[in-house]
């Protein structure tokens, strides 16, 4: 129960994510990402006035350019795309222009949904260029500022409200994912809100290893009749995601990542069921600990350990004293490491770890009082 609680705090508490990035380098996979088309808008902007902190001013910031955003959704709205997600900021203080014709564009198409974000200091979501926008919006924050390694876990529900991710997935399965005091529920089976996104292909660069091209840059499928018609034929009945894939990068333990590309994994990992709670899952942890238990309760006995196992390692004062020097952490470290291979999921062993600790000191103290 502590597990589950534990683990729905969206960012790492005493967890090192060294051991995955070791794992995925010395056992790579790939990852299917063949029913997404990313677009990137990191190349394309244009000047507003800054009037965040001082109003009036000759200030000029860069924003995305909201004409060819306005120019290329004209162009997609008669494909085949089975969901839109931009992750651009539209909020009030990146006004410009061609935003009333960008919030009518918007509007309608059809299955469309963009980036929202909370305010920290007024606790509630920053508003938006305009009203009319508000639902579409869906929130897109990350926790990893409270975290020293980066963005590692993602939270589906945010704020009250559902995430992009959770989103994508009601879309796409009419299901979603509910709040009953502490614990969540993905219909009537236990969920996790807050989940570990395993990382097996990276977005860091534009181009793979084996010359496979990431995304698509927006001005070029302006301009680019011929990148037009491939990127016409390849986003029939896919996921349109678009977002700065340069610039927006998010620490990981599989490198620097955009941040679209997470809110595509977060919806990828509910898509595969990874935030279900299996019962065998739940079953093998209890036969696991209870085999520690046992072991660490064997120092209670004033008999002659008759376990074959136990008595076999004891008999053997190298193999023993190796067993000693290891000890729990490294036994819940390897058991981590095969459910990442195995299971493609994080195991935090904080909680086993530190109930173990005490339960051996425990032990460890009344055998010296007696």
């Amino acid at each position: 129960m502590l597990c589950y609680l534990f683990n729905n705090i969206a960012y790492p508490m005493s967890l090192s994510s060294e051991k995955y990035s070791f794992l995925e380098y010395f056992n790579p996979k790939e990852q299917d990402i063949d029913d997404a088309v990313f677009v990137n808008v990191s190349y394309d902007k244009m000047l507003i006035s800054d009037t965040v902190e001082v109003p009036d001013t000759n200030r000029k910031r860069a924003i995305t350019d909201r004409k060819r955003l306005l120019d290329f959704l004209k162009k997609v709205e008669n494909t085949n795309y089975r969901h839109i997600f931009l992750d651009i900021r539209f909020e009030q203080n990146e006004y410009s222009e061609y935003d009333s014709a960008l919030t009518m564009q918007l509007l309608r198409m059809r299955d469309v949904a963009i980036a929202k974000h909370w305010d920290l200091i007024n606790r509630c979501p920053y508003p938006m260029t305009d009203s009319l926008m508000e639902p579409l919006g869906f929130f897109c924050d990350f926790d990893e500022s409270k975290s020293k390694s980066g963005f590692y876990k993602y939270r589906y529900l945010q704020n009250g409200e559902g995430s992009i991710a959770l989103e994508m997935y009601r879309h796409a399965t009419n299901r979603n994912i509910t709040k009953h005091g502490p614990f969540y529920f993905d219909g009537c089976k236990l969920c996790q809100n807050a989940l570990f996104l395993t990382i097996h292909t990276s977005m860091e660069c534009e181009w793979q290893e084996d010359n496979t091209q990431n995304y698509f840059h927006l001005s070029e499928l302006i301009f680019d009749s011929i990148t037009w018609t491939r990127f016409r034929d390849d986003i029939s009945g896919k996921y349109l995601i678009i977002g700065d894939m340069k610039e927006d990068l998010h620490d990981t333990y599989a490198h620097a990542q955009p941040g679209a590309y997470l809110h595509y994994l977060g919806f990828k990992s509910l898509m595969e069921k990874k935030h279900i709670v299996r019962w065998y899952y739940v079953l093998f942890l209890l036969l696991f600990y209870t085999f520690i238990i046992y072991i660490i309760l064997q120092g209670l006995r004033k008999e002659t350990i008759r376990w074959n196992p136990l008595k076999w390692i004891v008999q053997r004062p190298l193999i023993h004293f190796l067993c000693s020097l290891l000890g729990y952490g490294f036994i819940l470290s390897l058991l981590s490491s095969l459910i990442y291979l195995f299971g493609d999921k994080a195991y935090n062993i904080t909680i086993p770890s530190l109930t173990f600790a005490l339960l051996s000191n425990i032990v460890q103290f009344i055998k010296m009082r007696k």
